[in-house]
């Protein structure tokens, strides 16, 4: 290992890589007797155990969503779920490159890399897979919820439509009545009746009643 790199990383806010810092000053620890390729191992498996961090934090928010869809969907919701679908897609790209070079490091014949980092390597790589497939699912329980809230929106605009459309229907006959006589022709026999006003309400009420039971008989309303 060159002297140049005994250090470690830098010290950050959040360190991920105190382990590997802590390892390296050890002086019979693995990581500095060992060689660079291990050292290289020790970063890549601290960088995929963020992943698994992240999957967390993921995990809450998709169960957190699932609760919303089923309680009070809506268009805004729908526009976080793909958000939040669009994140685990970056993710996603993120974690491949790391699973390629990983997989590159493990079917080199180069010396620099040992059978014995190749070992430990094999894990790092059955993670990098895990993660991935835990991101797909992911995905496709976020397109899932899309998909529900999408055709809870829709079928409550179906329930509105169809309010409004037997709402209509019912006051037809008497928009039709209504423009019958209200066109002011001269010969129209029964506008003179003197009972006309009554009887013209009560057929406009007994039609508006009989569709109002064919509605309920149907189970329409």
């Amino acid at each position: 290992m060159a002297p140049s790199w005994r250090g470690g990383p830098k010290k950050a806010p959040d360190d991920s890589w105190e382990q590997v810092r802590e390892s390296i000053q050890e002086a019979d620890s693995r990581t500095r007797s060992q060689g660079a390729d291990f050292l290289a191992y020790r970063l890549l498996d601290v960088m995929v155990d963020r992943f698994y961090v992240c999957l967390g934090k993921y995990q809450e928010q998709v169960e957190l969503l699932d609760n919303e869809v089923m309680k009070k969907p809506s268009s805004e919701l729908i526009l976080r779920i793909h958000a939040i679908d669009r994140e685990l897609l970056m993710l996603r790209r993120s974690v491949v490159p790391i699973q390629d070079l990983v997989e590159q490091m493990r079917a080199s014949f180069c010396s620099l890399i040992s059978d014995y980092t190749k070992k430990y390597l094999r894990d790092t790589l059955d993670h990098t897979s895990q993660i991935i497939d835990v991101v797909e699912n992911y995905r496709e329980f976020a397109k899932s919820m899309q998909e529900v809230c999408s055709n809870i929106l829709s079928q409550r605009l179906n329930e509105i439509m169809k309010i409004l459309t037997m709402i209509s229907t019912v006051f037809i006959p008497g928009t039709f009545y209504a423009g019958v006589y209200g066109m002011n022709l001269e010969h129209i026999p029964e506008i003179h009746w003197e009972y006309m006003y009554p009887t013209f309400w009560l057929v406009v009420l007994f039609a508006t009643a009989s569709l109002f039971w064919l509605f309920k008989r149907n189970n329409m309303i």
